[in-house]
């Protein structure tokens, strides 16, 4: 029922982006297969409708403005506020920016700024340079004047992420401690040029992206702590829950991040209160909740690349569910990132038109490596003032992260590894995922628990089971590919 619910959500939202008479069909043809269909069936068509209308509710209501194309491009300054953290780089940085234009629509675009910029997120700056794009979402600036600094508590999580790198470049030098701060807080910027290209080129890049990684790493560590401790009950949970909002938000509400934290809230609670968290059930209801309160979310490729290998994470996770012990430990995280390697490697290959061959070995053997450097780096930051053991930590961080730098340049040298071409048609890349959605769904025990109950739904009902089976592949289609 929550997963009716949760894609048809995300199904409304996407809906309202791109036609809004499929939608209004979609669930006409829903309502009508709920009356023709059993009890079961129905209730799914209903969730399904109800999904669809928060979806598409929520849809209207947050991105009217920034779909209504702009007149004419901004006269003199803009004024706004920074909404994400800067990606700082020697030519400039780059950041999400909100604004109105001169009717009063409200914005959200790319920032471009020159180098060394003295801004944060929510200053808010008036900006003088070029508007791009016919929704105006590229602005390059060649001006930036602060008008407001942000307030007490982001310029404290500043504090907080400045002292975090000073102690990681004091005691992890040199571009080894960059890459470590980019498994931490997810800031690379002091990687160089060409470390980037070779991490991108071997399929290393995601690894300086804070994602569910990071979060299920902070709960676990926590968790983990008060059992040892012999410390149990919801007190103690709630403690986990503080830990983890405390790291989201050092690190910022950057969609992986916030659909990871609440994934791992969803299933701290289901823990305690002694049900099973449904994973798949509880990543399509976190997506959706994300895409209704920011249905912007929908068309970001972070926010696709996060949900994609949490479900990698999540078939993973079943293919190694008889694996324990020593094996364990080898074999998990080996799976894991191949698995999320295939799975994202289409849309990748749709947004970037690259393709490494490189990407599944590369992180099959740097799988070992990341979980201790990212651990390492936590010890060293939370011991930076007791010496000795932050000099240790620091520098099995740095022998680590410097390995897993020569293991990025080593690979990206190899011939016919890394492709570029024609980024992908729409058409290519869905008939990409319907093979893998086929694949997951005879992996995981609900996708084949879901084809037996069709197939004796076809034996019994033959045309309501057809109708409904319309329906459902038609919503999924349009709200997964629509554009």
């Amino acid at each position: 029922m929550g997963i009716a619910v949760g894609l048809g959500t995300i199904f409304g939202v996407r809906a309202v982006s791109s036609s809004q008479t499929s939608v209004l069909s979609v669930i006409a043809l829903l309502l009508a297969t709920a009356v023709v269909t059993q009890a079961g069936a129905r209730n799914l068509c209903v969730a399904a409708v109800v999904g669809c209308l928060l979806g598409v509710g929520a849809g209207m209501t947050h991105t009217a403005d920034n779909s209504v194309m702009l007149k004419a491009a901004p006269e003199g300054a803009i004024v706004g506020e920074i909404s994400s953290d800067l990606d700082v780089r020697d030519t400039g940085a780059m950041a999400q920016f909100t604004w109105r234009d001169v009717e009063s629509h409200h914005r959200r675009s790319v920032l471009f700024l020159p180098p060394a910029p003295i801004v944060g997120r929510g200053d808010g700056i008036e900006v003088s340079g070029e508007v791009s794009g016919a929704t105006g979402e590229l602005i390059f600036a060649d001006g930036v004047r602060l008008i407001d600094r942000a307030g007490w508590i982001e310029m404290r999580r500043r504090s907080i992420r400045k002292q975090l790198t000073d102690v990681i470049q004091r005691r992890v030098p040199g571009t080894p401690g960059a890459l470590t701060l980019g498994l931490l807080i997810g800031d690379d910027s002091a990687l160089t040029v060409s470390e980037r290209e070779d991490l991108q080129r071997a399929g290393l890049s995601h690894l300086t992206a804070v994602s569910g990684w990071n979060v299920t790493l902070v709960t676990s560590a926590v968790g983990l702590l008060f059992l040892r401790l012999g410390l149990r009950g919801w007190g103690w949970t709630l403690l986990q829950l503080v830990a983890l909002s405390g790291f989201v938000w050092i690190v910022g509400l950057d969609p992986p991040v916030t659909r990871a934290a609440i994934m791992a809230v969803a299933g701290l609670v289901a823990i305690r209160a002694g049900r099973p968290a449904h994973s798949v059930t509880v990543l399509t209801l976190s997506a959706s909740v994300m895409v209704t309160i920011s249905p912007t979310a929908l068309s970001s490729l972070s926010f696709q690349l996060s949900v994609l290998a949490t479900l990698g994470l999540v078939v993973a996770a079943r293919l190694t569910s008889r694996v324990d012990g020593l094996k364990a430990t080898i074999v998990v995280p080996i799976v894991a990132t191949a698995v999320i390697g295939i799975i994202t490697a289409p849309l990748l290959a749709a947004e970037f038109g690259t393709l490494s061959l490189l990407t599944i070995p590369a992180n099959m053997l740097a799988a070992p490596l990341v979980p201790a450097a990212t651990i390492a780096g936590v010890v060293v930051a939370a011991m930076g003032p007791i010496g000795p053991l932050a000099s240790g930590a620091g520098w099995i961080a740095w022998l680590l992260s410097a390995f897993v730098l020569w293991l990025a340049r080593a690979l990206s040298a190899l011939p016919y590894g890394y492709y570029e071409f024609a980024p992908l048609s729409g058409s290519a890349q869905a008939a990409l995922y319907a093979l893998l959605l086929v694949v997951v769904a005879l992996i995981l025990p609900e996708g084949r628990l879901l084809i037996r109950g069709l197939s004796d739904w076809i034996r019994r009902e033959p045309a309501g089971a057809a109708l409904s089976a319309t329906a459902t592949c038609v919503a999924l289609l349009t709200a997964t590919f629509a554009v």
